[in-house]
């Protein structure tokens, strides 16, 4: 494994609860994608966005995206077995990471800003951190690739989340000031509400 750490976003489930298709809806000057990308890649050395529901379409945005403003630190991968859950999804988007640590990293999060990752980074765990804020604990969680084979071994349809696999670990806690780590944009009632914030 190399130092660093890798951004993994988690992009490819079915958005039933706002029944649009989430990681394309605007926000800002671009969308709640391209956010998530620009906040990672501005705070680790490689980010993988993980598709699968629609995921020829946002490889396709993303693709265009790419050409007009170059991301060397940014590959798309697909995940086919979407369907089983998010953790099927963040197990496709380990696979393919080559740093000692990397960030779960939802799509959805607009506001984890390059700092956030920074400095979770600068006091990395020994299994995994999660940010907190007022005893609530969120995202992004900085995840020792250890864990890797570990995590690909699991059933992603018995664990459900990413959340519950690391509770079979020691995973420790790091104070953030703001509440960013805990916004995120499940319904259009958030999503509206985020872009008046």
């Amino acid at each position: 494994m190399e130092p660093g750490t890798t951004a993994v976003i988690p992009a490819a489930g079915r958005s039933s609860r706002m029944g649009v298709f989430k990681p394309l809806l605007p926000f800002e000057a671009a969308t709640l994608i391209e956010r998530a990308i620009a906040n990672a890649e501005h705070g680790c050395d490689e980010v993988i966005v993980v598709a699968g529901y629609r995921g020829a379409e946002l490889i396709d945005h993303l693709a265009l995206n790419k050409r007009s403003e170059p991301r060397p630190q940014l590959r798309v991968v697909l995940n086919h077995d979407w369907e089983r859950g998010m953790l099927s999804s963040i197990q496709r988007g380990a696979r393919e990471v080559r740093t000692e640590y990397f960030f779960v990293s939802p799509a959805d999060m607009p506001y984890l800003t390059p700092e956030i990752y920074t400095e979770l980074a600068r006091n990395p765990p020994r299994y995994a951190a999660f940010p907190e804020h007022k005893g609530r604990r969120g995202h992004p969680v900085l995840v020792s690739s250890s864990l890797i084979p570990a995590l690909l071994e699991a059933d992603p349809e018995a664990y459900g989340s990413m959340r519950r696999f690391l509770a079979e670990y020691a995973t420790e806690t790091r104070t953030v000031a703001g509440d960013e780590i805990l916004i995120d944009l499940d319904t259009l009632e958030q999503y509206h509400s985020a872009r008046r914030r």
